[in-house]
């Protein structure tokens, strides 16, 4: 069974708020195109897995050799939550501008937190936690 299909299954009656990373923000990323979420937090989040791979070795053909592609790209125009995207401005596992790409075809209302002295494994120890309470309980509020 794939990871996003045992998500559904797991998750089918709850009310649902995600905050996932890389692989986990393509999942969390398809499972809300299919669920209702309250709001969506996306850590290094990625256009597709196959960009991040081919950043990381461009002499190979990736795109071929990949199995599960987790389009994101193809998919967060589906999400109708919120959505508070966090990425480390020095992250070297998935550069900050395969974020941006995303963020751009996401739907309001969202925002992008870049975080200047983070990498790919420290947000949190630059900000990340804040930044996520506060959008949280900017969501919670109804709008004035």
């Amino acid at each position: 069974m794939s990871p996003i299909r045992l998500v559904l299954r797991e998750i089918r009656h709850r009310k649902v708020n995600f905050l996932l990373s890389v692989l986990g923000a393509a999942v969390a990323v398809a499972v809300a195109t299919q669920r209702k979420t309250y709001a969506l937090i996306l850590e290094s989040g990625a256009s597709s897995l196959v960009a991040v791979a081919q950043r990381a070795y461009p002499w190979l053909p990736v795109w071929f050799l990949m199995f599960d592609r987790f389009r994101s790209d193809q998919w967060i125009a589906k999400v109708r939550a919120p959505l508070l995207m966090l990425h480390g401005e020095e992250d070297s596992v998935v550069p900050i501008d395969l974020g941006r790409d995303l963020f751009k075809l996401a739907n309001d209302p969202k925002n992008f937190a870049p975080f200047l002295k983070a990498g790919h494994n420290d947000l949190w120890q630059n900000g990340a936690g804040r930044a996520a309470i506060e959008f949280l309980q900017a969501v919670q509020k109804p709008p004035i």
